[in-house]
């Protein structure tokens, strides 16, 4: 029996190259604690909220390595009406704000990208309310 596609994403990681870096970096962004375990033998920190729908993870092991700065596909992760203080958090957590908040229109609301300590260039994303 096939299934019908309801949605397009169920799960996201995040490749780190020091994987306690990276975890506290995205722990400092979202201002809490993640949920560590191992999968598969490797080690992997939750981003909250992974329970409830597509969830995630930053994940270190051999062979998943970040993309070149500038390049690969770009995620937007939720930031709600938290997004000024998640940009707020970036440098202070060793990452950097490549493109400052950004109003994109009312229906899709705000982004901004930045680079996290790994060189991943990850977008934070302020719905819109229209």
């Amino acid at each position: 029996m096939a299934q019908t596609m309801t949605k397009t994403t169920t799960w996201f990681e995040i490749p780190a190259k020091d994987f306690k870096r990276a975890v506290s970096f995205y722990e400092t962004l979202y201002d809490t604690t993640f949920e560590k375990t191992t999968m598969g033998g490797n080690p992997y920190a939750l981003f909250p909220g992974s329970g409830e729908g597509p969830g995630g993870a930053v994940t270190e092991w051999p062979g998943f390595e970040p993309a070149e700065p500038g390049t690969g596909l770009v995620l937007y992760l939720f930031a709600g009406d938290k997004i000024d203080e998640m940009i707020g958090r970036v440098e202070k957590a060793g990452g950097r704000i490549s493109t400052p908040k950004t109003f994109i229109n009312d229906k899709y609301g705000h982004y901004s990208t930045i680079v996290d300590t790994e060189g991943n260039r990850i977008a934070l994303h302020q719905p819109g309310y229209e």
